[in-house]
């Protein structure tokens, strides 16, 4: 029974999807899971770590992260997601033996690239940390946050071997260990909070990360060898496809480049204001971006193939139809679930970290910095959206110059109001949520001038009703949440967090439907007609031959 039960399951993680929805099916699955795990670390690295001495620890765990993932962001997530995967599939096309040979050289070009660089960070570690962090870094904390990093670069390394294999399992149409593979490496991570940081403390953490990475890269090996794949010495520098994936490698890292440096300003902000912000802050993060995982990524990865048909026919008229649509598509998903998160943020504070764990102070800041990102989840979600389709008319300079313009806002918002206006680690939220917003709309108004085809009717109308009935929903959820809170719920208890949490989500979805209905809402079909649009979309993305990318997510 056993050993039938372990058969079945191999043979499904090893099986070939379909069609492209079968597999956006398990990427959001397991997308899901991993989000919920990523919080799971938090919500761990403060019930072991959540004394006032072991937080500095914790923060200092935090900050020693950045690093190794700075390098698996420009170096592996840059390769694998824009550049590696066309390249290889077209190769492969070619040649069997080719794409081992250009597989094997790409290997060999970024492993020596990411071991001199490792090399470089570990000897520079005490002034690379000491860079990031502001004044109320203690020296006790940089030390630790030293010796933490060079033990986490090992990590990056196997990530970026394994990432490879993942490149090779997608273009094979097996989405299921490579969408695994995250979860296997928070995992990792967790088991070395739990068990390993009994004996080593928070090196343990540190370890249970290399761990995570290490079975991220070994249980992807069996199936990237059955599919074929060997190992070829090849010198990279002469090869012209690996030239090309250095190429195209540029503007992807120089996006990325923005997004971590906006990250590292947020960091030296939170540790010039206090040493323990520093897991609130992350854990904020986590948790605002949660919703924008959920709904807005995986919406936007199956509306490129429509954007793509679209331009590729001309259809400019159509593609900002098709665009437009789509927005008001995320937009009625987005708005609410800003409006939740927004009124509902101590409660699901308290939920993901404990609701006896995190002290209420603690609580009521990382309230504070998830309010006030929950402003711009809709717009970050919709961000996602446009810039498939600036994709799909293949311009890139536009987004990376808006992600500049984004960036300096970030940092000089962010920096006025944290040390001219004095407004404390709230600031480290205001700059991104003003950056988001300002980003969609330059992104979404540029767009619409480039193809020179725009219905500001069509597009501000629909949207202004569902700001109106989100705005409606948000008041009439606060007074019977009080209400739920002080008089029926005990919510020093998890049971009563729980029926607090659904109760009000309920009472506002229904709130916000009704007035949708009444404000005569065309997404409001969405909800209606869902299976038809399920089936739809099956018959259509089951034509394309488009491999969707797993976006990895490493970030603790």
């Amino acid at each position: 029974m056993v050993a039938s039960l372990f058969q079945q399951s191999k043979r499904f993680v090893s099986a070939q999807q379909t069609s492209i929805l079968s597999a956006a099916v398990i990427i959001m699955s397991l997308s899901v899971v991993s989000a919920l795990l990523g919080l799971l670390r938090y919500r761990l690295l403060d019930s072991f770590f959540g004394t006032p001495t072991l937080r500095l620890q914790a923060d200092a765990f935090l900050v020693a992260f950045q690093i190794p993932d700075l390098l698996f962001q420009l170096l592996v997530a840059g390769v694998l997601s824009a550049t590696f995967i066309p390249v290889y599939s077209r190769v492969l096309h070619k040649s069997e033996e080719e794409s081992h040979v250009f597989v094997s050289a790409l290997m060999i070009l970024l492993a020596v690239c990411y071991v001199l660089i490792a090399i470089i960070a570990g000897i520079f570690a005490p002034e690379i940390i000491r860079s990031m962090t502001g004044a109320k870094y203690t020296l006790a904390q940089v030390d630790l946050s030293v010796q933490l990093m060079r033990i986490m670069l090992v990590s990056t390394f196997f990530l970026l071997l394994s990432n490879f294999f993942s490149g090779i399992l997608q273009s094979s149409k097996r989405f299921i260990l490579p969408s695994l593979s995250p979860v296997v490496y928070n995992l990792g991570n967790i088991i070395g909070i739990v068990f390993l940081s009994r004996w080593f403390g928070i090196y343990g953490a540190a370890i249970g990360v290399v761990i995570g990475a290490f079975v991220h890269f070994v249980i992807q090996l069996p199936d990237a060898f059955k599919l074929g794949f060997r190992f070829r010495f090849s010198w990279p520098i002469l090869r012209p496809d690996v030239l090309e994936v250095i190429r195209l490698m540029v503007p992807r890292g120089a996006t990325l480049a923005t997004n971590n440096f906006e990250d590292f300003v947020g960091l030296f902000v939170v540790t010039s204001l206090g040493s323990t912000f520093v897991l609130l802050y992350s854990a904020a993060q986590s948790l605002a971006a949660a919703p924008i995982r959920f709904f807005g990524v995986s919406i936007a990865q199956a509306a490129l193939p429509f954007f793509t048909s679209k331009a590729k026919d001309g259809d400019m008229k159509g593609l900002t139809s098709l665009l437009t649509e789509t927005l008001h598509q995320i937009a009625f998903f987005m708005y609410p679930a800003g409006a939740l998160l927004l009124v509902l943020r101590v409660p699901i504070v308290r939920l993901a970290m404990g609701a006896k764990q995190l002290p209420w102070s603690d609580t009521v800041t990382m309230g504070q910095l998830v309010a006030i990102y929950a402003l711009s989840i809709a717009a970050l979600a919709m961000t996602n959206v446009v810039l498939r389709a600036y994709f799909a008319i293949k311009e890139t300079r536009l987004p990376f110059l808006f992600a500049c313009i984004s960036m300096t806002i970030n940092v000089v918002v962010m920096w006025l109001a944290a040390f001219v206006f004095k407004w404390g680690i709230i600031s480290v939220a205001i700059g991104p949520t003003t950056a988001a917003i300002c980003e969609f709309l330059l992104q979404l108004i540029f767009f619409f001038r480039k193809v020179h085809s725009f219905s500001s009717h069509e597009f501000f109308i629909p949207q202004g009703k569902m700001v109106l009935a989100t705005a409606i929903m948000g008041v009439a959820l606060y007074i019977p949440m009080k209400l739920l809170d002080q008089l029926v719920f005990d919510t020093t208890r998890v049971v009563g967090l729980i029926a607090l949490t659904l109760v009000v989500s309920l009472v506002g979805m229904v709130v916000y439907l009704v007035l949708c209905w009444l404000l005569h809402i065309e997404q409001l079909s969405i909800v209606t007609s869902l299976p038809g649009k399920i089936k739809g979309w099956q018959a259509k993305l089951s034509k394309t031959t488009e491999v969707l990318a797993v976006e990895e997510e490493t970030t603790l």
